[in-house]
């Protein structure tokens, strides 16, 4: 169990991480937008709710198929298993969800952040 969670940690990195350079890149791609938008009286906190909602959105798309996929693949693995196989946990338990949840706050949050 000590290497499953260990491989878990470092996906679950992994996956920060790539959340964070999406989110970067995204919110890089629309800097004229948010200057129009700051122009026209935009406040930080609309623009900060404009990238962190993007970001959540994705979030919640990824987690909603990467439940569904998981969900699916659970069963196909215990079916292809023998008889004999006990019944085991879906892997998409709510501590599951909620670890997938919770660094996507400080992740999408930061590229919203002004630059000094």
């Amino acid at each position: 169990t000590l290497l499953l969670t260990i491989f878990a940690a470092v996906a679950l990195m992994l996956a920060s991480v790539g959340l964070y350079g999406v989110m970067n890149y995204s919110a890089t791609q629309r800097t004229h937008e948010v200057g129009i938008r700051m122009a026209l009286g935009a406040t930080r906190a609309d623009i900060m709710r404009l990238v962190v909602g993007n970001g959540m959105l994705l979030t919640l798309i990824g987690i909603g198929i990467g439940i569904v996929a998981s969900w699916g693949l659970t069963r196909v693995m215990q079916a292809s298993c023998s008889a004999s196989a006990r019944q085991t946990r879906s892997p998409s338990s709510w501590s599951q969800r909620y670890s997938l949840w919770s660094p996507s706050w400080p992740i999408t949050s930061r590229p919203a952040r002004p630059r000094a």
